[in-house]
């Protein structure tokens, strides 16, 4: 999981040194036409990283935790 979130990959941007990420609109030429599997594999990983309450890397948990969510 390390491996695919290290923006080196192309598959997510790092604006402030790697500390947190974001998904790269440009991912399909950086990272290869196959970069919605690897996306879709990471969000299955976390899913089930966090449904047995495991860590999960700081990074991408720290930039997913601190949105705050509306309600409608």
């Amino acid at each position: 999981m390390k491996e695919m979130l290290d923006p080196g990959r192309g598959l997510f941007l790092s604006k402030d040194g790697g500390r947190t990420l974001q998904p790269n609109p440009h991912s399909a030429t950086a990272a290869g036409l196959d970069h919605l599997s690897y996306f879709a594999l990471l969000g299955r990983i976390t899913g089930l990283a966090l449904y047995h309450r495991e860590a999960v890397c700081h990074g991408l948990y720290s930039r997913a935790s601190s949105r705050r969510h509306s309600t409608l």
